[in-house]
């Protein structure tokens, strides 16, 4: 339960009643006891607390009478991506300048919708949430993928990042780091190899 109320708390300001969060973290939580395999070889937290947040994300994103475009999300997903490669430091205009948006986009974008920070998050950009059945592999196998990354170089984990985890396109990722369309095709060939060569 201490996993529950550790990520409950991250939601308090989102408008939700805390003890629904708790009832719905709680469900979570009996999901990925069901659902976790030791065997695996990775610890119950590292497969809980995706699972648990993908619960909470789900409620809330079912729940909320506002509903975000696809765009916006979108330009988050481009706007956190450049952040990371210009660092915390950059401007929201440099940022945005980065990811080949307007400003006044950039600012919407940001205003309606909380970038996400972490791979467990990933559910909130539109992909199979943690808890469903099918979610359950997408989970380990991301875990997997996140211990794999740490191996990759900075400039070869943000392609990654972009490509796979933001949704973007080759030619947007190579506008994203300065390359081009060609080298994104080769240099994300070389480094999906290297990932299996370390998963393997």
């Amino acid at each position: 339960m201490g996993l529950v109320f550790s990520l409950v708390s991250r939601y308090l300001s989102r408008g939700a009643e805390r003890e629904d969060l708790v009832q719905v973290a709680s469900l979570g939580l009996v999901r990925a006891l069901r659902g976790f395999d030791a065997s695996r070889g990775f610890s119950f937290s590292t497969y809980a607390v995706p699972v648990i947040d993908g619960a909470i994300r789900d409620y809330l994103r079912t729940s909320s009478t506002l509903h975000v475009p696809r765009s916006a999300r979108q330009i988050a997903a481009r706007l956190s991506a450049s952040r990371s490669v210009l660092g915390e430091g950059a401007t929201l205009a440099e940022v945005a300048e980065h990811a080949g948006v307007s400003a006044e986009e950039a600012a919407l974008a940001s205003e309606a919708l909380a970038v996400p920070a972490s791979l467990s998050e990933l559910c909130e950009a539109g992909l199979e949430p943690a808890f469903t059945d099918a979610g359950f592999e997408a989970v380990l196998d991301r875990t997997a993928l996140q211990e794999g990354m740490r191996h990759l170089e900075k400039r070869e984990q943000a392609l990654i990042d972009l490509r796979y985890f933001h949704g973007l396109t080759q030619n947007q990722t190579a506008r994203v780091l300065c390359m081009t369309q060609v080298q994104v095709s080769r240099a994300e060939k070389r480094i999906l190899q290297k990932l299996r060569d370390l998963l393997s």
